[in-house]
């Protein structure tokens, strides 16, 4: 089973190629609007939300070989944060009573190593008031890098 790590990696092999063919078009000097144009149908799949098809849905597939889990709802991404919200249903219900959450954020920009965030959603740390963008998105919730060789039946023990 691939690490958050390796599927982070092959993630970013196509993330740069796509940078690379950015800065190409921009040299030639195409007009920003058509080098996005020309990357979303030269690149397709890969274009938007890839990470959430190179990462988040192989996650997902560990999760679900480990048979913990009857069935898995994803919401998301979501928010300012693209967060990505994983309901653990226990029974053949999605009675939400009868489940397990794992929320995940990208931090594609890592410099620890780690591209994804759990996210303690039972907490908020008081950094936004009420009613503001960041409380309404949740930013202030703590978080923290999840370790980069998780894999498999790790997954499990990050839900609550």
């Amino acid at each position: 089973m691939e690490t958050v790590s390796e599927l982070y990696n092959a993630w970013l092999v196509s993330e740069n190629k796509i940078d690379a063919r950015r800065d190409a078009l921009k040299q030639e000097g195409v007009d920003r609007h058509e080098v996005e144009t020309l990357l979303r149908s030269e690149f397709k799949d890969q274009y938007e939300n890839y990470w959430f098809e190179q990462i988040i849905k192989p996650i997902i597939k560990q999760i679900e070989d480990t048979g913990k889990y009857k069935s898995l709802d994803v919401l998301g991404p979501n928010g300012l944060g693209c967060r990505v919200i994983i309901w653990g249903f226990k029974e053949n219900t999605l009675d939400i009573r009868d489940s397990d959450t794992l929320t995940l954020e990208p931090d594609l920009e890592a410099k620890d190593g780690s591209p994804l965030q759990l996210i303690d959603r039972t907490v908020r740390d008081g950094s936004f008031e009420k009613g503001t963008i960041g409380y309404i998105n949740g930013l202030d919730h703590p978080r923290e890098p999840i370790d980069p060789n998780t894999s498999g039946e790790d997954w499990l023990a990050l839900f609550s």
